[in-house]
């Protein structure tokens, strides 16, 4: 049995150096192909409101060459056909990115997306209790260090990926202009049991379902049209469609009865 450590990364040959804070072997090329795609998932993942940009989308993407959020964000329909994707898949994205850009999106969550060591959701929801999400750029550790639950390796973990990301960052805010819903300071961060849920509602409800969906926004859930992936809950009415059920079933995707999803939020 072969128990030697590789040396370099499998993905872009780049030389492997450990952590100085952890006991893991890292990539440290900013061009590791590899963790570029990682890191597009992962924001798209995180978001949960722009449907179709999966592993298999992303692959092509990256493969041809557009490295950065922003990049995607700036893809016309032109060149996601000239990228081999269908004319009506090439549609479908732009749409989804058009849509993204329009549907307020929690500070909390926005910064979980782009995968900052340290910064996962709950402590993206902790931070922002205390800064502006736009003040984070500008503190140094002690800042942070201030915040119970926040060490010196932690601090200097987020002021380096902080680091990182700013310039992504500040394309995604000031050229596209991403909405986002402020998490204030010292605001009550809500803990609830579809807090940063998916969740799409189908079907005749008896009850009114935009106050459904408005119930679940003040209670922290993300509000899907349509079933994905990305979607953790669906709620059902009378006469829900087959298709919402089955495309469920494929994710597996917990399904609930009016009467069921009451019950689990109360």
């Amino acid at each position: 049995m072969n128990n030697k450590l590789p040396t370099n990364c499998a993905s872009c040959g780049t030389i492997l150096t450990w952590d100085k804070n952890s006991v893991e072997l890292l990539c440290s090329s900013s061009l590791c192909g590899a963790q570029i795609n990682s890191r597009i998932l992962h924001f798209f993942n995180t978001i949960g409101n722009c449907d179709g940009f999966g592993p298999a989308t992303i692959d092509r993407i990256v493969y041809y060459d557009h490295l950065t959020i922003p990049d995607i964000y700036d893809l016309s329909e032109y060149e996601l056909c000239n990228m081999e994707f269908g004319e009506k898949t090439s549609a479908n994205l732009t749409d989804e990115l058009d849509r993204s850009m329009r549907v307020e999106l929690e500070d909390w969550r926005f910064l979980a997306a782009f995968g900052v060591k340290n910064l996962g959701k709950g402590n993206c929801k902790k931070i922002l209790q205390h800064y502006e999400l736009e003040e984070l750029f500008e503190l140094t550790e002690p800042f942070i260090t201030n915040i119970e639950g926040f060490g010196w390796i932690t601090a200097e973990n987020i002021i380096d990926g902080l680091a990182k990301i700013d310039e992504d960052f500040h394309l995604l805010v000031d050229e596209f202009n991403l909405k986002r819903t402020v998490l204030k300071k010292n605001q009550k961060v809500i803990c609830s049991p579809i807090s940063g849920k998916g969740i799409v509602f189908s079907g005749k409800m008896q009850a009114n379902r935009e106050a459904m969906q408005n119930k679940a926004k003040e209670l922290g859930a993300v509000i899907q049209s349509g079933v994905s992936s990305k979607t953790d809950i669906l709620v059902i009415g009378a006469k829900v469609g087959k298709s919402k059920i089955d495309k469920a079933t494929k994710f597996d995707t917990r399904i609930m009865t009016e009467m069921d999803y009451y019950e689990f939020i109360n």
